[in-house]
């Protein structure tokens, strides 16, 4: 080789000119041979042999990287990292066994990032504090029932299982697995399927927002829940039904309020005098009590949907109940005396219809439990089995009755535009929508209930 392409490191005491180390001109060298006892150079085929320190991590060498792939560094305890940068001076380090592993992190945490996903703020959600999150901030603008319920899935059935679960990890296994949990604890269909609906609605804010790639919820396939079927509306079960109710004016009122009315349980608890026409026969649904958890009872107004506000005309034996009650509470307003919490005219018009003896609202779950007690005197809801699966229902409910009615009015030949307008529906088609029921088509439809309804009692 010539001399300016090569030079020579010589000995310790080796001799040059007068003493003085050979020159080694930079623009002359592009090779240097290391001799005697100098190291020999080891090709860069692994990793850069550094010093042996606490807290150090060593640089993985594989020759020049493509562009993309960072840095990865050989970390002391013979695991690899490279720093995916999140913008703003942030960097998040990925881990992994092998220098291969952790460049395939790379590429996939890469990815993610062009598809929208924030890794800053995915690692830090798990599927509880998002669920937490969700319902503190974005169901709290819904209904109060519908936060209740909501809440109430959350806590008992989505996060004693998936609350801990990191959000951007959570699979489709982990969903299989839980709802499979859910059904072996006893857990009815149509709750799995709720919760499974509500996971779906969170993670689906969750994808939207940048903190996961992709609702794994939504790959999952509902719980089929098979709907009951409710038996048609007979004659003898309903005057079985009243004759159980009869020695109780308010719960006679509440059942023939469902089966000759309609109205939901919420509806009736809401109805105040002023909204009983007596004389016109008719009553106004615009408001409604439920109790809600941490809150009590709750009067709001309004109906479940805009449909649901509605003036119709009912069959005049429910005014008959309607006028036993207002006696009934006139009776108990003069016996309680000091003690009557309600209204000083119980019928006054914006006194409630449905209250105790003392004039406070009815608790709507100890009027059901008198309406289920009714229908088990009336031999048409079994005797409750206590060792039946949490959840089981049976026999008639109170809504049986808002079913039974739309029944009725369908046996009677109602027209569709009719009934939807007396039960307070704004579907099943859009014929709804061009078809309105005037006061006499109502009229004629509130005689034949109250036909319908005095022939099961009399027969």
């Amino acid at each position: 080789m010539p001399a300016n392409k090569r030079a020579t490191c010589l000995n310790e005491g080796g001799s040059g000119a007068a003493g003085t180390a050979p020159s080694l001109a930079p623009q002359d060298v592009s090779e240097v041979e290391c001799v005697d006892n100098l190291p020999e150079k080891r090709p860069m085929s692994g990793v850069e042999s550094q010093p042996n320190q606490p807290g150090r991590t060593r640089r993985a060498g594989r020759g020049r990287r493509r562009n993309g792939e960072g840095t990865v560094r050989a970390r002391l305890n013979g695991t690899y990292e490279v720093r995916v940068p999140l913008g703003g001076g942030r960097y998040k380090s990925l881990y992994g066994k092998t220098e291969r592993e952790v460049l395939a992190k790379l590429r996939t945490a890469q990815r993610q990032q062009e598809q929208g996903l924030d890794l800053g703020k995915a690692s830090k959600w798990t599927v509880g504090a998002w669920l937490d999150h969700w319902l503190a901030q974005i169901i709290s603008q819904r209904e109060p029932t519908t936060r209740a319920s909501y809440a109430t899935i959350v806590r008992l059935h989505i996060e004693p299982k998936l609350g801990k679960v990191l959000l951007a990890k959570l699979s489709v296994e982990h969903i299989e697995r839980w709802l499979s949990d859910l059904a072996t604890q006893g857990v009815g269909a149509s709750t799995r399927r709720d919760a499974l609906t509500r996971l779906r609605t969170a993670l689906k804010l969750a994808e939207r927002r940048g903190h996961i790639i992709r609702n794994v919820a939504s790959l999952v396939e509902l719980p089929p829940v098979h709907r009951r079927q409710r038996p048609a509306p007979e004659p003898d079960r309903v005057r079985r039904l009243l004759e159980a109710a009869h020695d109780d004016p308010r719960l006679h009122a509440f059942v023939l309020v469902g089966v000759g009315a309609g109205l939901r349980r919420a509806e009736a608890m809401g109805l105040q005098w002023g909204d009983v026409d007596l004389e016109a026969g008719r009553i106004s649904v615009r408001r409604r009590v439920n109790r809600i958890t941490g809150r009590g009872l709750l009067v709001r107004p309004g109906a479940k949907s805009r449909a649901g506000e509605r003036t119709v005309y009912v069959a005049p034996m429910v005014m008959d109940a309607f006028r036993r009650l207002s006696s009934t509470l006139q009776a108990e307003r003069h016996a309680a005396g000091g003690a009557w919490c309600g209204a000083d005219d119980p019928a006054a018009p914006d006194a409630f219809v449905f209250v105790t003896g003392k004039g406070t609202l009815l608790e709507p779950r100890n009027l059901g439990r008198s309406f289920d007690a009714a229908c088990r005197r009336a031999g048409i809801k079994p005797p409750k089995d206590p060792a039946a699966p949490r959840g089981t229902k049976s026999g008639t409910d109170f809504h049986g009755l808002r079913h039974d009615f739309a029944s009725m009015l369908g046996d009677l030949g109602v027209p569709q535009h009719v009934a939807m307008r007396m039960v307070g529906h704004s579907q099943p088609s859009m014929t709804g929508y061009y078809q309105h029921a005037g006061d006499a088509a109502q009229r004629e439809a509130a005689v034949l209930v109250d036909g319908w309804l005095r022939q099961a009692v009399g027969g």
